[in-house]
């Protein structure tokens, strides 16, 4: 119904993308690498997000909340257990939400290696399932997320110090990578200034998406100590050679130890993405077989986050995005889990639908 002396409908304007904001903490400490673990995480929900998380814990009660943290870290640290309920301090009045929790992990590492990832900035930087476009490239707004990741694990432990921006017209990626004494800090940040990106600039915003991809995990191992054994019988003359050789190859030394680091830290960075990309349904690569629309929805309920939440409402569906892939006709899915507020993304290889001839009669 149209205002009276009105002719069209008013456009109702965009939240601004100061609207909400979510920053997530995650300290991991111990005495030393061979001790048992303390993990604290703070999440502070302001705006927005702050409103939407309320609305979530209204229907879950905190040991249903702990229950399901305690699985998402589980996936990746199945030691994990939660040391007491969550706690939650609710300020309506500034609209600000905080839960703190705290969790005990008996073995961090595997292999002498732990990954340090920052799942939830990886969440928000999903590339689309078709990147060859005609129209703009949707984009979730207002978004502002920063997730730090503190780790003090004793001393000895080889870490890469670096920092940048990675910016286009609708989105900005921060991460800086530091070490102050014992401890190393791992600091992501990604905020959102359109809900589309114009089909001129999809280009240069997956290429964004994709160098931030592989800078947002890490592998840390437990490393061990260097032994030096001087030679007490060396002449001058052995000396003066061993101080020739050395100002000879230092410099070559140094810059294939530079070369080196640099390689391994780009590797233990970029094969998270890889390893998460080959998880059955989490690429279209990997997409799940369905043989019928029975099987479909079996496979769309049963999903789960990694939360261990199931995200998908039969009330209230998730958009399907159709789209050819390596010559097989796929369906992609973003859900949006209510519990944790992390995006998935579910592939599916329809094989009824396959054998049709014409896909612009397949409903969604």
């Amino acid at each position: 119904m149209l205002v009276a002396g009105t002719t069209e409908l008013e456009k109702i304007p965009l939240p601004g993308s100061d609207a909400g904001s979510l920053d997530v903490v995650e300290s991991y400490t111990a005495e030393n690498s061979q001790a048992a673990v303390t993990l604290k995480v703070t999440k502070t929900f302001r705006g927005m997000q702050a409103d939407e998380m309320r609305y979530s814990l209204s229907s879950w009660s905190l040991p249903d909340y702990s229950r399901n943290q305690v699985n998402f870290y589980a996936d990746s640290t199945p030691s994990i257990g939660a040391d007491g309920l969550p706690v939650v301090e609710d300020d309506q009045e500034k609209n600000v939400l905080v839960i703190k929790e705290k969790y005990a992990i008996s073995q961090m590492w595997k292999n002498n290696r732990h990954r340090f990832f920052a799942d939830r900035i990886y969440s928000e930087l999903q590339k689309p399932r078709v990147s060859q476009r005609s129209t703009p490239l949707e984009v979730r707004y207002p978004l502002a997320l920063t997730q730090t990741i503190l780790i003090n694990l004793g001393p000895g432990f080889d870490f890469p110090i670096d920092s940048d921006v990675l910016v286009d017209d609708a989105l900005r990626f921060e991460y800086s990578y530091s070490k102050t004494g014992n401890q190393l800090s791992m600091y992501f940040s990604v905020k959102t200034f359109a809900e589309s990106v114009p089909v001129q600039s999809v280009e240069r915003h997956l290429d964004v998406l994709d160098k931030a991809q592989g800078l947002i995990g890490y592998d840390l191992n437990r490393s061990g100590s260097a032994v030096v054994i001087a030679d007490t019988e060396s002449s001058p003359s052995s000396l003066m050679k061993a101080l020739v050789w050395l100002v000879v190859l230092l410099p070559v030394g140094l810059f294939l130890l530079w070369f080196f680091r640099s390689r391994v830290h780009r590797k233990r960075r970029t094969q998270f993405v890889k390893e998460r990309q080959a998880r059955p349904g989490a690429s279209p690569e990997t997409a799940l077989p369905v043989a019928t629309r029975e099987q479909m929805g079996a496979v769309l309920i049963g999903f789960n986050c990694r939360c261990g939440a199931r995200p998908y409402n039969p009330e209230a569906p998730a958009k399907r995005e159709r789209f050819t892939y390596d010559g097989q006709r796929l369906i992609g899915i973003r859900f949006i889990c209510p519990a944790c507020k992390q995006s998935s993304d579910l592939y599916l290889n329809p094989l009824f639908e396959n054998d049709a001839t014409n896909w612009a009669n397949v409903p969604n």
